[in-house]
């Protein structure tokens, strides 16, 4: 990419498990570089998701310019096959997520999405975002990750499961950072 060449930057916010007291300084942070904030609409029912969304970005946001962008979640079809159906959903989710992203944010600007707990694990936001993306680079720096990628403390601390710090927890770190992590892995401390 040449130097004269600009790049959009979507970031995916982990807003915790849904509370605005819950978000880390890292997801903070993350959420006053974006220009745009894009958001599904899952309608009346679900509004609620809708407006803790709203609250955590003028919670943190601190009276700093952003626009939200309300996206009208499509029905997902619940007439034939589940998976069907999903994919579906999704590429609809999809389409709209690519142009609005072509619309709304500058060449330059810098879009979020905020979903619940951690993305990599459990969030169709990725998958959506791969399928807009194609060959563009994806960056992911999870949870996981981040854990298994800090130096080992000298003592243990009762209490406390992380990943273990050895060739097996290396390994799935790996894994994670190259998008190859496939489902949550639940370990026990010491790796046993």
């Amino acid at each position: 990419m040449s130097s004269s060449e600009q790049m959009k930057r979507i970031l995916v916010i982990g807003i915790g498990p849904g509370g605005p007291e819950h978000l880390t300084v890292q997801a903070i942070d993350a959420l006053n570089q974006a220009d745009v904030i894009f958001v599904f609409d899952k309608g009346e029912e679900k509004s609620d998701l809708l407006q803790l969304r709203r609250d955590i970005c003028e919670r943190y946001r601190g009276g700093r310019p952003y626009r939200l962008i309300e996206i009208a979640d499509p029905q997902r079809s619940a007439s034939g096959p589940y998976n069907a159906d999903v994919r579906a959903w999704h590429g609809a989710r999809a389409e709209l997520v690519k142009n609005l992203i072509r619309d709304e944010l500058a060449d330059d600007g810098c879009g979020a999405f905020l979903v619940w707990g951690d993305p990599a694990f459990y969030d169709s936001t990725l998958r959506i975002l791969e399928t807009v993306a194609g060959d563009a680079a994806i960056r992911r720096v999870t949870t996981t990750s981040v854990t298994v990628a800090r130096p080992p403390r000298p003592e243990p601390r009762a209490g406390r499961a992380d990943l273990p710090r050895t060739p097996r927890g290396t390994a799935l770190a790996a894994r994670v950072a190259r998008g190859r992590h496939g489902r949550a892995a639940a370990c026990r401390p010491g790796g046993r």
